[in-house]
């Protein structure tokens, strides 16, 4: 089944468990280890609860996100081309009803996606962090999805889960010099 992420959520206190090959996502009752749903693909089996329409295939990076939202990479391999997106999703699970809604999502340009490993963060200023292990693809992104800042794809280094890291050089600013022109009454 390939479970790739495990996800504790305190509040809950949840486990959250991604099966890759089954297109599935698990909430297991970390006390009693009661599987209290799964969300994805239906399969033979029949216990997948809910999500059945999502479409999200091979996914990665399970995690609960601060608004109580289950936010994923998903690598999207069983699209022909593989086109993978971030995906942030409400989960309904009050009451007996199960459902789930996208509240965000952000698709990556075929191109640029990655049918295996990568991550999908939100940031402390609202923005998404993605990463596409296949193509080296970094992209910030607003909520609106704007780009805010990309590495170019395709560089010669490798990466699984990219982080950004607040102040990791607290000190560093630019200066811009206005251009200056010499004229024959001096510089202007």
């Amino acid at each position: 089944t390939h479970s790739n992420a495990i996800w504790f959520d305190e509040e809950s206190e949840s486990l959250y468990l991604p099966a890759r090959y089954l297109n599935r996502i698990t909430k297991i009752d970390y006390q009693s280890g009661d599987i209290i749903w799964n969300m994805g693909e239906i399969t033979p089996s029949g216990d997948a609860d809910f999500g059945h329409s999502l479409g999200f295939s091979k996914q990665h990076s399970v995690k609960i996100i601060d608004n109580g939202h289950l936010m994923i990479f998903d690598n999207g391999n069983d699209l022909n081309p593989v086109v993978s997106r971030g995906l942030e999703l409400s989960i309904e699970d009050a009451d007996s009803t199960l459902g789930v809604d996208v509240v965000w999502e952000y698709v990556l340009p075929d191109t640029l996606s990655s049918a295996k490993m990568s991550d999908c963060d939100r940031l402390p200023n609202g923005n998404t962090l993605l990463t596409s292990t296949h193509s080296s693809y970094l992209v910030e992104v607003t909520p609106d999805s704007q780009k805010v800042w990309e590495v170019e794809p395709y560089q010669e280094f490798s990466t699984y889960r990219g982080e950004r890291v607040a102040g990791l050089f607290p000190q560093l600013f630019s200066v811009l010099q206005p251009p200056i022109i010499e004229s024959d009454e001096g510089i202007v």
